[in-house]
């Protein structure tokens, strides 16, 4: 399959104005069909990818959005003030702070999942000091690095999409 760009900059340049500032017909020959046929072979392949990452968006949503409700469900069973311990999907605090989340940076997953895996890095250090293990000084150091951390994440949801998609 041909880049679409290029099929596209070809269409531009069979259709931009002649020299006279004037657009003149041309009769379509068989490579100018081809290039059309790329770019709408394109646009459909985008369409399906699209529909197909919403799908599993919808599924992650979904399953995020139910463990919000158990959550609040939860916290209104420990609250005294509240006579209820159910909360419905119908509410808009858990759909709230779903799109709280969602609103949010994608840098800020990524740091948040960095610092998450190295603060378990550091606690499983301390599990070794209490136990007194030898820890070398490579222990010591950030066990992940941030680039490292967001390249392998990338990696991972890339996996998945190919594999889920």
């Amino acid at each position: 399959m041909k880049d679409v760009k290029k099929s596209v900059e070809r269409l531009v340049w069979r259709l931009k104005k002649d020299k006279q500032g004037s657009y003149t017909s041309f009769k379509p020959n068989e490579n100018d069909f081809k290039e059309l046929l790329n770019i709408i072979g394109w646009i459909d392949r985008q369409k399906e990818i699209s529909l197909l990452n919403g799908n599993l968006f919808a599924k992650l949503y979904i399953y995020h959005l139910s463990q919000m409700i158990e959550t609040y469900s939860y916290n209104k069973t420990l609250d005294p003030k509240s006579h209820e311990s159910y909360t419905s999907f119908l509410e808009s605090e858990p759909q709230k702070e779903l799109s709280k989340i969602l609103d949010r940076d994608i840098e800020t997953f990524y740091l948040a999942f960095h610092n998450k895996i190295n603060s378990d890095w550091r606690d499983h250090l301390c599990r070794k000091l209490i136990a007194k293990k030898d820890i070398t000084q490579e222990y010591v150091n950030e066990r992940y690095s941030f680039e490292k951390v967001k390249d392998q994440l990338n990696h991972i949801i890339t996996e998945a999409i190919n594999k889920f998609s």
